[in-house]
């Protein structure tokens, strides 16, 4: 009768050392899904930071090559952005979308360039970029 009562008593420890290890492997399961998860919106959050400076570069030098809101809109097509007439400019990457607004405002002395590029990772805004350059009249 005690071998019996052993037996069981072995079956249970395993049981529960058994169950344990289900239990952490589960956990740590979780724990890797959500750092993986947590990368690879890093990951897009530099993506987007990058393309960001890059469209933010590329209006700083068209404002500034003297062809006005011209060169605003083909450094913007070159970069692959599409015309949205009612809400800018837009430009869809790997898990982040930028959008590009251009606003021109004249001066007594000259024209006030502006752009601002904003990111977004599905409806959630990342950051915002501004860009200006004040062009002289021409006397």
């Amino acid at each position: 009768m005690k071998k019996a009562n052993r037996s069981n008593a072995l079956l249970v420890e395993l049981l529960i050392v058994v169950i344990f290890f289900m239990l952490a492997s589960t956990v740590l399961l979780q724990v890797f899904t959500a750092s993986s998860n947590q990368g690879k919106k890093a990951g897009a959050i530099n993506d987007a930071l990058v393309a960001a400076q890059n469209t933010a570069d590329r209006l700083y030098a068209a404002l500034s090559d003297g062809n006005g809101a011209d060169g605003e809109i083909r450094a913007l097509q070159d970069l692959g952005f599409q015309a949205d007439a009612a809400s800018g400019w837009h430009l869809t990457g790997d898990g982040f979308s930028l959008t590009a607004y251009l606003n021109t405002e004249d001066r007594p002395a000259g024209r006030m360039h502006s752009a601002e590029v904003l990111a977004f990772s599905g409806e959630e805004q990342l950051f915002a970029l501004p860009v200006a350059r004040y062009e002289e009249a021409q006397p």
